[in-house]
């Protein structure tokens, strides 16, 4: 499978993609990171216990809910 990790908004990706996580510690690691670099492993420490709802962007760039964008 992949896995991406970005670092701008990505309209691009929406209903292609799943955003499913976040970075909890070594965000100075993923900064210094370039395209092209190559993740050796990841690991899924917890799952959210509540429902989530994650912001995505609209054509226009605007920050909405998946819900928002669902109901459309």
């Amino acid at each position: 499978g992949e896995f991406f990790i970005l670092h701008f908004p990505a309209i691009h990706l929406n209903g292609k993609r799943t955003t499913f996580g976040r970075v909890l510690t070594g965000l100075d690691v993923i900064r210094e990171m370039q395209e092209g670099d190559v993740i050796d492993s990841v690991k899924v420490i917890r799952r959210r216990p509540q429902e989530y709802d994650p912001v995505i962007y609209n054509e226009d760039g605007e920050e909405i809910s998946l819900k928002q964008l669902l109901n459309q």
